[in-house]
């Protein structure tokens, strides 16, 4: 039987639990930093609304061509990062140089999967969180907010949930 690894974070907001969670599963939320962003079209008008939550978070952002177009359009700052086969400012060299603290890519068809693949395994690597759907990438956002506003901390379930055992 393989396990899939799950984690639990509990907290009384949405955004802590997540945080939580990611720290469990040893890929804790940055709370500064760089976050890359690529995106496919389809999410581009929908990425603007997170961007813009990072930079209000004071993350500098950093993006492909196409995305950057869509996130300045927007009215936010960007920062315009080659694809990794295209020049030497580029994602996969940020990466490994360590100038990268989160990664937000929701690629589509086979070459964009494929260029992605060796930057996902970069991050990996390095411990940089991937997030690669825009749900996750808005989990991730509350959770950095939460870790901003609060300290986190550990309880047992027994302590949460204790009650609910001793009474049967």
């Amino acid at each position: 039987m393989k396990s899939t690894g799950e984690v639990m974070g509990i907290a009384t907001t949405f955004g802590s639990a997540f945080a939580k969670s990611q720290v469990a599963a040893n890929q804790a939320l940055p709370k500064h930093g760089v976050v890359f962003i690529s995106v496919n079209d389809h999410d581009k008008r929908d990425v603007a609304f997170i961007a813009k939550k990072l930079a209000d978070l004071k993350f500098k952002v950093m993006a492909t061509r196409g995305t950057a177009k869509a996130l300045r359009s927007a009215g936010i700052d960007v920062a315009i990062v080659d694809k990794h086969y295209e020049g030497e400012n580029n994602a996969l060299t940020l990466v490994k140089k360590g100038e990268i603290n989160l990664i937000i890519n929701t690629p589509s068809g086979k070459k964009s999967q494929s260029d992605m693949r060796v930057i996902r395994a970069a991050a990996i690597l390095h411990n940089i969180p991937c997030i690669t759907t825009l749900q996750g990438a808005w989990a991730a956002v509350n959770g950095i907010e939460a870790s901003l506003k609060e300290e986190f901390t550990v309880e047992s379930l027994q302590s949460l949930y204790g009650h609910l055992i001793t009474e049967r």
